[in-house]
């Protein structure tokens, strides 16, 4: 009988935090965003005129010495 009792207070523990969790903490809404976007067209960067950057150290060989 003792074990039942044990399994029931679980369950009923189990569910009270639920229903606590669920007051406390509502799902989040679904939000839907309407009308068009400021930039319409994407960044086309075929034509640009884009290099690598060149980097430079600046301790030099003081952390290896």
């Amino acid at each position: 009988m003792s074990l039942f009792r044990l399994i029931l207070i679980g369950i009923a523990i189990y569910l009270i935090s639920k229903v606590f969790k669920n007051l406390l903490n509502p799902p989040p809404q679904n939000r839907h965003v309407e009308g068009n976007a400021q930039t319409p067209d994407p960044i086309n960067l075929s034509g640009a005129d884009i290099e690598d950057a060149e980097f430079e150290e600046i301790d030099g060989d003081e952390k290896n010495g």
